[in-house]
Parts: C-alpha cells; structure tokens; sequence
C-alpha cells in the first residue's frame, strides 16, 4: 500500500500488515490505561488514639448550621477558628472569597521557618448547594504536598451546636492522616479510591444530527474530542467557543473538523461572564434549534507555589472552571441534556505543586457533578453530568518538560495520556456512570501502590558507618563543626546540578548567583528527598543561601545528617575532593593563561612580561581566563565563517528566510497598520531545525 501526495511522491509504503492486541492494554506497550472512582469508606472513630500535637492549630468552619463564634470554639480547641458565612452571594463567589482566605491563613501557617508541623481543619456542609465548597479539598492536598510539615483536613458534616462542633473537631483532630471526612446518617465515611467497573459501551454517546457545545473548543482538547464526535456521529452540529480569537492554526484544525462532516461554529466568548453565557446558550439554541450535550473543557493555570499565590491567579483560575460551569448549568437548566462532560484534572483530586488553585477550581468542578445529578433525581435537571479528572496528555496545551515527565514516570508510574487511549478512556468511562472517574496511564503496579495503597517512597540512602575513637569536643563546638559538614554536605549536592566545584561555592551567597532556576530547584529537591524523604517544595525559595539552607536541615532532620555525617563521611570527603580537583582544572581560571596541564611554563601570545603569582581568594571574585571561543552567528556556521564576514564588510541582515515565517501576508511599507508589520529584515542562524 502506497501513500502519496499530490505530485504522486510516495510518502508512506506498507509492505505488510498485522493486527493483534497490545499487551498492557490501550496505552501501548508496557503501559495500561486505568479508570478509578472516588468511594466512601466507612472508618468509625477509635476513641483510644492519642491527638498528635502540633506547633500551630487552625479550624475554618464555612456555613455552620448553628450559630457559631469562632473566638470561643478555638479557645476550647488550644488553636484559632474562623467562621466563614456569606450565604447571601451566589455559590462561586462564596467558594472564591473561602478559597483565598484559606489560602491565606495557609500562608501564614508555612511562613514560619521552623520545622513543625502545623494543622488545618476545614469544615462544610455535607449536602445541599453547601456540598460544593468540598472542592476546598484541593487546595489543602496541594498545600501538603509544597510543605509536608502542613496537614489538611477537610470535613463534611452539619454540627448542631457549638459542642457537637467542638467534638466533631476534636475526634477527627486525633487522626489527621484522614485527608477528607464525612458524616452522613451519623456514620463516618473516609474518602478512597477504587477501580471503576466499566462495561463495555455499545455504540457511542454522540447523536447522529446531534447538537453539541464544546467550551475551550479551540484548545488542544476541545479539538481532539471535536473531531472525534465529528468522526463518529453523521451530520453532527459543533459549537465551539474560547476566549481568544481564532489564529490561522486554530482556523486550519477546524477546518479539518469540518472536512469529517460536521457543521462547526466558532464564537469568542467568556463563559465566566454570566450574561455572555445566556446569550451563547440563546444562540446555539436559536441557531440549531437544541442542545443535546454540552463539553466543558475551558480552563487556564497561573503556576506558582501557596507563598507566593495572589488574588488576581487565584480568580483567573476560578472563573473559567467554577464561574463558567455554574453559568453553562443555570443557563440550560430547562433544556433535556443528554449529557454534560466537564474535564477536570487529576490535580482536583490529588493536588499539585504549584497549582493550588486550580486543583480546587477541578475539586469544585468533581462535586458539581454529585450535586446536579442530585438535581437531575429531584427532576429540577436533565441529563446525566460526568467530571473526568484527566492526566496531562501527549497532545495537551498544559504539558511539562522531558525531565518532569521522566521524574512523574519514576515516582507514580504514570505517562502522559496518549489520544487515541484518552477517547478509549473516555467511552469507558461514560459506561461506568460515575459521577466521577479518574483516568490515568502507565505502569499498573506503581499506579496502585501510589492511588490505591501506601504510596511507593524513594528508598533514603544508607548512611555511612561512623567510626568509634572520635574526640570529645564541648557542645558548642561539635555544634559549628556539625554546621560546617552540613554545608559542605550540601554545597556537594548542589554542586552536581549546578556544575560549580563545590570549593567555590559559598555558605552566605544568595542562591541566585549559581543561576539557580526552578527546573534546578526540581532537580535538587528530588534529590534530597531520597535522602531525607519528603521535602518542602519551597525549600529553596525560602532559604536564601546555603547557610540558611543548612540551619533548616540541622532544625528538621538533625539526627539523619549526624549519620551521613559521621566519621565515616572522610572517605566520601577524599573522593569529592578528588573529583573537585579535576572538575576545577576545567574551570575558568583555574590554570595560568598559556599553561595545560603537565606542560612546561610558557609565555602567553600576548604576554610581555609574566604576571606575579597571586594568593588564591576564598571568597570574593576569582579571575577568570577566556580559554577558547565557538560561536554561529547570522550567516556564519562558525567563528572563521564569522571572522570573513567581519574581514568583508558583509551585512548579514536579511529579509526573513521563508522556512522560517511567510512575511508576506503581513508585511505593509506603511508604518502603524493594524494587522500589519512594516518589517521583514533581521539577522538569522542557518540550520536552527538541526
């Protein structure tokens, strides 16, 4: 079978074919797609547990139904409590206004440097529109996996009266490695997971001449299911909305949506705004007469760790998610939906470094899914809705970098989601029912161990063994001896990520003058955790410099770095110091200028007369000795390229080459045209695809 194109090029020549299973499942070789299901297990309160204790206690009440003050309650409880009640605003602002104050008590819980644990309970309500503000749940997971000194806690349970409060509080302050809590019919419930059964589904869920919304409909994922329904369901009507304008890339990929059949509308709207959401369901409903489902995949991060999380993030967040579900809902509330699909993340579910805002506006997105099939069995809705907390996908717009992907690999097992596994994983996922279904891909066994049991930690390294014989020295000093091993301890480590001979690194520098960047910072952390278990990951962004860095692993792990730095540690010392050693002779300035190694004295070539010996500098600025140059500069491969342009007087200003952008279509002489540019010329690199 030839494959050509249209000149009859053969592109593609398959001389055989064959058809068999994978092994492992949808997604590949070596890999298994796995659907889940949030389970509430019944987990009765043992009354003999002794309450850990903690440095700091926080209790946040939202929309107790009693009358509550939050003074009296912390007294009783040895920590503060807050009571949040802005019953009057609609459910998404309530749950925005909570969020931030949450966030910011969180805040101030980790801005104390010191190593012990704090505690935080949230409390909601257990049913009702009130159910919603679990997804407060997300933020806590997150917060605990920045800084494992935190520990959230969220409860969903109605307390009576202050005393049942104070109980309620209590007893589950005495277990606080049960993350999330709640109390229905007077019996305690866990949260959990378990494997979602999912029969097989006949046919699929798309109707033939159906009417479909796609929100976030011109993002990698609105697109892949907007051709997929398109594909599968004939005569198949799309309406797919963003908040941006379409660019020529996005117009070419509906285009190809189009060429499957279907008839597809594209609109540029916020759906976060509540008048523009009513308008667009008018429209749709206006211009194709129904709307039989609805997929809600819009969304936007704003990446940054809790300390350093704002209000503008947090709503930027919120609105697309939790703003612009709620409006989509009110605004179909009297139409018979076949089915409403809101894509969520598995951050809603587990938190994410760095994401603490979005893993709740996906959490709120989870429980609205429960709350409005309540409404569907009340009769005030039609349609069943379905949360699906995806992983990223190979083809996302929210990927990472190769390093990240292979460290999540390692760590969970897990591998970013593949298309064609995604829609297998999708229809699957339709059949089992769920309110909700988390999807992830990779490798079975340690996805287990991580979502369903004890989740797999890194094996911490064996100290060395100290040696006996060792003097005794008064307190004081065993004291700064141990602070100085520990910063040389850690200037070693960081020196393999930041390539820098630990020799010349310096306790009291600012991290910032190793260029340190966040992907360093990801590196270093992993690293220490293998060591020292979880760590927090702010580490390095609260603590400025390496003395600094060392006072918090002499607060917090004192007893581990007394093993790693026994006696024993003299061995290690000897070998690092030998590696230094050949590291600096490839290090700027580190030999005389002119002078290799084992070679005779020679005069530079541009030496007169030769320089004094210096003493060598401990701190401060070294010399330095530019050794060797390379280089590609616009119409130059290398510097000798480069040298005779320079010798001719070449001007290697050019227009834009048209393999790299087709100017043509924007270009204009007159200045300040809107659309246009009125310059095609610059310096460019040859072979920057290779």
């Amino acid at each position: 079978l030839d494959l050509c194109d249209e000149s009859g090029r053969v592109c593609v020549r398959m001389q055989g074919l064959t058809s068999r299973v994978l092994e492992g499942g949808a997604g590949g070789p070596g890999t298994e797609t796995l659907l889940l299901e949030p389970v509430w297990k019944e987990a009765a309160f043992r009354p003999n547990v002794q309450a850990p204790e903690f440095a700091r206690r926080l209790a946040v009440i939202c929309e107790p139904g009693a009358d509550l003050a939050g003074g009296s309650l912390g007294e009783v409880l040895g920590g503060r409590c807050i009571v949040l009640n802005d019953a009057g605003q609609a459910i998404d602002r309530r749950f925005t206004a909570y969020a931030m104050r949450v966030l910011e008590e969180i805040r101030s819980m980790l801005n104390d440097q010191s190593a012990a644990a704090v505690f935080l309970q949230v409390v909601v309500p257990a049913d009702g529109e009130g159910q919603l503000l679990s997804g407060l749940s997300g933020l806590l997971r997150t917060a605990q996996l920045e800084n494992p000194k935190f520990i959230g806690q969220l409860i969903e349970a109605e307390a009576k009266d202050p005393q049942a409060m104070i109980r309620l509080l209590e007893e589950n302050g005495r277990v606080p490695a049960d993350s999330r809590i709640r109390y229905s019919g007077g019996i305690r419930y866990v949260a959990g997971l378990r494997e979602a059964e999912a029969p097989d589904l006949e046919g699929v869920p798309w109707k033939a001449d159906g009417v479909y919304l796609i929100t976030g409909g011109a993002g990698e994922l609105g697109l892949v299911f907007a051709k997929e329904i398109a594909a599968r369901a004939r005569g198949a009507k799309l309406f797919l909305t963003g908040r941006s304008p379409l660019d020529e890339a996005k117009r070419a990929r509906i285009e190809e949506v189009r060429g499957l059949g279907a008839r597809v509308e594209y609109r540029q709207v916020d759906v976060s705004d509540e008048s523009a959401g009513h308008s667009l369901i008018r429209e749709v409903r206006e211009g194709f007469g129904e709307l039989n489902g609805i997929v809600h995949s819009a969304g936007v991060v704003r990446d940054s760790f809790i300390l350093n999380k704002t209000h503008e993030e947090l709503q930027a967040v919120f609105s697309p998610k939790a703003t612009g579900l709620l409006n989509l809902d009110l605004a179909t509330k009297e139409m018979p939906l076949d089915v409403i699909l809101a894509f969520s993340s598995l951050a809603g579910c587990l938190g994410n470094q760095g994401q603490a805002d979005y893993a709740a506006a996906n959490a709120f997105m989870d429980g609205y899914a429960a709350y409005r099939n309540g409404l569907v069995k009340a009769g005030k809705r039609q349609g069943k809705m379905q949360s699906i907390n995806w992983p990223l996908w190979e083809a996302g717009g929210m990927g990472v970098d190769a390093q990240t992907a292979e460290w999540m690999r390692e760590r969970t097992g897990m591998t970013a989601m593949g298309r064609a596994s995604g829609i297998w994983a999708l229809y699957r996922a339709m059949a089992a029912g769920s309110d909700q279904v988390l999807v992830v891909e990779g490798n079975r066994k340690k996805l287990e161990a991580v979502l369903l049991g004890e989740e797999l930690q890194p094996e911490p390294r064996k100290a060395q063994p100290a040696l006996a014989g060792a003097g005794m020295e008064n307190a004081a000093g065993e004291e700064m001896k141990l602070r100085g091993k520990t910063e040389d301890y850690l200037k070693r480590q960081l020196a393999g990520v930041i390539k820098l001979p630990a020799h010349r690194m310096e306790s009291e520098a600012p991290m910032e003058k190793y260029g340190i960047d966040s992907i360093m910072v990801m590196q270093l952390t992993n690293e220490l955790e293998k060591t020292f278990g979880a760590l927090p990951k702010t580490l390095f962004f609260e603590y400025r410099n390496i003395r600094e860095l060392a006072g918090y692993f002499l607060s917090a792990h004192k007893e581990r770095m007394k093993e790693l730095l026994g006696e024993g540690e003299r061995e290690t010392e000897r070998v690092a110091a030998a590696n230094e050693g050949l590291a600096s002779l490839a290090s700027p300035g580190a030999l005389p200028a002119g002078r290799m190694p084992g070679s005779r004295r020679t005069r530079g070539r541009y030496t007169t007369e030769p320089l004094p010996a210096k003493e060598p500098k401990s701190e401060g600025a070294q010399d330095i000795a530019i050794i060797g140059v390379a280089g590609r500069y616009p119409g130059a491969r290398n510097i000798q390229e480069f040298w005779t342009n320079l010798q001719e007087g070449k001007d290697c200003i050019t227009e834009i080459p048209a393999d790299r952008w087709d100017h043509s279509a924007y270009f204009d002489e007159e200045k300040g045209k809107p659309g246009k540019t009125y310059s095609k010329w610059g310096g460019f690199l040859e072979g920057v695809n290779e």
